[in-house]
């Protein structure tokens, strides 16, 4: 349902929420970042913003949430909601993987195999495509 089609005490239900999230995310709280991030990349109970959504995404990174860099590294190599830029996210993947993320690890190694960001390394993929887990 469009923002403006919902009632007016569910739209002030939603706002306090969303209000909730901020206040969180203002004191550092990760999960408060990231959520903000999905928020306005589908635009719930807000207006749709990418561009706020992936600011949301950076911030929730660099407080060390594990996902966000994984979709931040998707993202920059899609070319979706932000420019294309292979080696941005190669750099987002590499923060993930060095969390001990098992798919970012995986991912990364494909990055390096194929020199996509960064200069090619066949050690450092075969390092990370057979890292245990």
């Amino acid at each position: 349902m469009p923002w403006g089609a919902l009632p007016t005490d569910m739209r002030r239900e939603v706002d306090a929420a969303v209000g909730g999230w901020r206040a969180a995310a203002d004191e550092g709280l990760d999960v408060a970042l990231s959520k903000l991030a999905s928020i306005f990349m589908e635009g719930k109970g807000v207006l749709q913003n990418k561009e706020a959504a992936v600011r949301w995404l950076e911030k929730a990174a660099a407080q060390g949430n594990l996902e966000a860099p994984v979709h931040l590294g998707i993202l920059y190599e899609e070319g979706k909601d932000v420019s294309r830029n292979a080696s941005k996210a190669a750099q987002f993947f590499e923060m993930a993987a060095h969390q001990g993320h098992a798919a970012a690890q995986c991912t990364l190694g494909g990055v390096y195999e194929q020199g996509r960001g960064n200069s090619q390394s066949y050690c450092g993929s075969i390092r990370l495509l057979t890292k245990e887990k």
